[in-house]
């Protein structure tokens, strides 16, 4: 005898795969027709919300920590990067809110980065993922520049940071100075594009000096040359340069890397 089986439904699936599919949503677009299909569906986003929440915005807001970074510095959070890696930090529904405006701010900037590169014959963003993760990487950090720009802790913020990121940060600080109001976000009228570029400038020109002093035998002139050489390309990829650039940029980083084990070094308590 033929025993015919009722088809499979997507709400009779176990709970723990349930929040497997919710949490592979690669963006919260895609929540909300999820949420309203089933009453089961609704139930189990409320109740595991902080699981699923997290695991989407990951793959939704990239580069992560960055993202994060930015919507710390706007709650005031005191709260470390580093230490959400091994336990999951709990985003409010406000805070993911305030990700998704920046999100579809930085979108905007993506935009206006394309269509500045297309004056003069550039590949668009879209072309490149690495470029584009480049952009949205230095697009957080100069916006958190720009949020911390008169507080003393903002210099001591760039010190992780290479002078290759520093370069990228000031290539993005200039699509910041958008003269359309967009809701929820601050006016960067107040520190224009101009005041993080010079800022970033100073900053740039001090690490330059520090990589000198400690290290004697580098030179002033080729760091400078090829600085110069790395903002003229945009955040393209470096390779277009043709293919003794990308190995110049890795002696920048050799540089880069003696500086800041030296300077660890020195903050070692006696």
């Amino acid at each position: 005898m033929h025993h015919s089986k009722s088809p499979l439904r997507l709400d009779t699936l176990p709970l723990d795969i349930l929040i497997d599919v919710f949490k592979s949503l690669p963006s919260f677009t895609y929540l909300q027709p999820l949420v309203l299909a089933h009453r089961a569906f609704s139930e189990v986003w409320k109740v595991n919300f902080n699981e699923i929440s997290q695991a989407i915005a990951h793959a939704e807001f990239e580069p992560w920590e960055e993202a994060i970074n930015l919507m710390l510095e706007q709650r005031h959070s005191t709260e470390d990067v580093v230490t959400t890696r091994t336990s999951p930090m709990r985003l409010s529904k406000e805070d993911l809110a305030q990700m998704h405006t920046n999100a579809q701010y930085l979108g905007r900037l993506e935009i206006m980065h394309d269509a500045s590169k297309e004056v003069w014959g550039g590949p668009p963003t879209a072309d490149s993922e690495t470029e584009l993760l480049r952009f949205r990487r230095a697009s957080y950090r100069v916006w958190v520049f720009m949020l911390t720009i008169e507080l003393p802790r903002c210099e001591s913020m760039c010190d992780p940071l290479s002078l290759v990121e520093l370069i990228e940060m000031q290539a993005a600080a200039k699509f910041f100075d958008v003269p359309t109001h967009w809701p929820g976000l601050p006016d960067f009228s107040v520190f224009h594009q101009g005041y993080a570029v010079s800022s970033l400038e100073g900053v740039m020109r001090r690490r330059i000096l520090d990589y000198v002093k400690c290290d004697p035998e580098v030179d002033l002139d080729e760091v400078y040359d090829l600085k110069r050489q790395y903002a003229s390309l945009n955040l393209q990829d470096p390779s277009v340069k043709g293919e003794d650039f990308p190995k110049q940029l890795d002696k920048l980083m050799a540089i880069h890397n003696k500086w800041r084990a030296k300077k660890s070094e020195e903050t070692k308590p006696k």
